[in-house]
Order: structure tokens, then C-alpha cells, then sequence
């Protein structure tokens, strides 16, 4: 479907854009202020992780006509459901009290990394964005 298509592609650049913030404040200062806003209010970034899920999982089971089943979309979904990750653990060491060793290392490796995994996204949105027919995006 077109609407997953748009769907993908805007929520990777931007959800990539979000969690890169960090790293591009610098270069587009228009970040920091966004960065800001959706960090303080909780209720946006839990419609944030809920919708990159929602969108990542119907990417991987919806079929653009013309392309192959399941992996047509495969970096734009596993990218999402990345996001989703990255932006609940986030969201979930922020909130919670809880530790452990198994929690700090999807920390570690999920949010330690989430500059490097906001610049793959964008470069992910814009690569299926230029080439929607390519395999695997």
C-alpha cells in the first residue's frame, strides 16, 4: 500500500532525525528545539513508539503491487521497528527504577549507538525514497 510506503519513508527520516538530534544539533539547529519538546512530553513519544511498530510490522506483512512479499521492504521495516526499540528503551530507563545486566545491554547496544542508528535511518528513507522499486528497500 502507497500509505505504508509515505508512512516508512517520513517516519524513518524523521524518527532517524530525532534520535540523531545528539550528533546533528550542530549542523540544523532547528533539532535541539524538536529534540526538546518530544523528550518532555511523554504522551508524543509513546504515540512515536507505538506508530513506528504499527508501521514497521504492516511494512513487513503489506505488499506494494509489483514488488516481492515480505523482503521489497525489508530495511525500511527492520529501520522501524529499530526506532521503536531504541526510542522504548530510552523511554522505559528514563521511567523506570528497575536495572539489570540483560536491560543494560540492549542499552548498550540500542541506545549507547542511537547517533549512528538515526544516520542509517535517514540514509534509509532517502535511499527507499529514491528507489521505491529496489529490493530490500
Amino acid at each position: 500500500m502507497i500509505q505504508f510506503y509515505l508512512l516508512a519513508v517520513v517516519m524513518n527520516i524523521l524518527g532517524g532525525l530525532f534520535i540523531a538530534a545528539p550528533m546533528l544539533k550542530d549542523k540544523v539547529s532547528a533539532l535541539q528545539g524538536i529534540q526538546e519538546a518530544l523528550r518532555l512530553n511523554i504522551s508524543t513519544r509513546i504515540i512515536l513508539i507505538i506508530l513506528s511498530l504499527a508501521v514497521g510490522v504492516f511494512k513487513l506483512l503489506s505488499v506494494t503491487q509489483g514488488d516481492v512479499a515480505v523482503v521489497g521492504d525489508l530495511l525500511p521495516a527492520l529501520g522501524l521497528l529499530t526506532l521503536a526499540a531504541v526510542l522504548f528503551l530510552d523511554y522505559y530507563t528514563e521511567q523506570s527504577e528497575v536495572r539489570s545486566s540483560w536491560l543494560e545491554g540492549l542499552q548498550k547496544v540500542f541506545v549507547g549507538q542511537k547517533s549512528l542508528i538515526g544516520l542509517i535511518l535517514i540514509v534509509i528513507g532517502l535511499l527507499h525514497f529514491l528507489f521505491p522499486k529496489v529490493l530490500f528497500l
